[in-house]
């Protein structure tokens, strides 16, 4: 048990470290992009099993709602074009295709 402790302490404290470079090194801005970047290659990846109605009895499907409805605010809030978003591995346009086609 000791082992699991002194394992998750020093997980917790590289999460910290992680965090802390993470939030000195990029602008809020920035940290938006790299998150939204990494999550929606993810969906486009899953795009046929999003597609599914299996995929309605699983979170996932429902972070992406969100995190497509976080997409568009941020947007807005940011002043990001399509054309930027792609400039920074966000396919908006494949990615918009996909809300549509499950929601």
């Amino acid at each position: 048990m000791n082992i699991q402790n002194s394992d998750r302490l020093a997980l917790d404290k590289k999460r910290r470290q992680a965090q802390k470079y993470f939030a000195e090194n990029f602008s809020r801005e920035q940290r938006y992009l790299i998150v939204f970047e990494r999550d929606f290659n993810e969906y486009l990846s899953a795009a046929a099993w999003l597609q599914t109605e299996e995929a309605k009895n699983y979170q996932r499907y429902y972070d992406f709602l969100c995190d497509f409805s976080s997409l568009k605010n941020k947007m807005k809030e940011f002043s990001w074009s399509k054309k930027f978003l792609l400039e920074n591995g966000i396919d908006f346009a494949a990615i918009r295709k996909l809300y549509f086609a499950i929601a």
